[in-house]
C-alpha cells in the first residue's frame, strides 16, 4: 500500500527481524468484513482507506502482513497465502521463485512455484504445510518482467506451462 498511503507503520527488519508493523504517530488500524487492513491516518488523510491487504491485526496499533486479498489460492477449501509460502522456501531457493496458481478439477486451484533457473534442481518442502507444498514446479530460464523489472506473475506461468510442453 505505499502507493497510496505511506509512513503509517514501520517494523524492525535488523538486527531482529519482526513479522508485526507497528502504528507511526497517530494511526490506528481495524480490519474490515472481508478481513483486510482500514487505516486510519489523520495525518495523512481525513478518510479511512480500506486496502486489499489481508492482516493479523494483534491490536489497534500492531498487525502482521499475511498478503493480498487478491493473491489468496483456495485449494481444497483451505486459503493460502503465496507471501506465506515464499517466505517459507527463501531459505531454499536463491533463485528469484514464486507460488502461484493453475485451475485444478478437484481442488478449485493447485499451488505452483515457478522458479528462475536455466535447469531444473531439487527443493525440500519439508517445512511446509501439506496444503502448502507445489503441485507442480516450473523452471524458466528468466521470469517475465514488467519495464520497472517487476515480475509479471500471470505472464510467467503462461510461458512457464509453453515451456513445458
Amino acid at each position: 500500500m505505499t502507493e497510496t498511503c505511506s509512513h503509517v507503520a514501520i517494523r524492525q527488519l535488523y538486527p531482529h527481524y519482526e513479522a508485526c508493523y507497528t502504528a507511526v504517530g497517530k494511526t490506528t488500524f481495524s480490519l474490515s468484513k472481508d478481513q483486510t487492513l482500514v487505516i486510519d491516518a489523520p495525518q495523512v488523510s481525513p478518510d479511512l482507506l480500506t486496502t486489499n491487504d489481508l492482516v493479523l491485526l494483534h491490536n489497534e496499533q500492531k498487525f502482521e502482513l499475511l498478503g493480498r486479498l487478491d493473491d489468496v489460492i483456495n485449494s481444497g477449501g483451505v486459503k493460502l497465502h503465496p507471501s506465506k509460502i515464499e517466505d517459507k522456501l527463501s531459505s531454499q531457493i536463491s533463485n528469484r521463485f514464486f507460488i502461484g496458481s493453475l485451475p485444478d478439477n478437484d481442488l478449485g486451484e493447485q499451488v505452483v512455484l515457478i522458479v528462475e533457473s536455466e535447469s531444473p534442481f531439487d527443493i525440500d518442502f519439508n517445512n511446509l504445510d501439506k496444503f502448502e507444498i507445489p503441485r507442480a514446479i516450473y523452471f524458466l530460464p528468466n521470469l517475465v518482467e514488467t519495464n520497472t523489472g517487476k515480475i509479471q506473475k500471470k505472464k510467467s506461468i503462461e510461458q512457464a506451462l509453453l515451456h513445458a510442453s
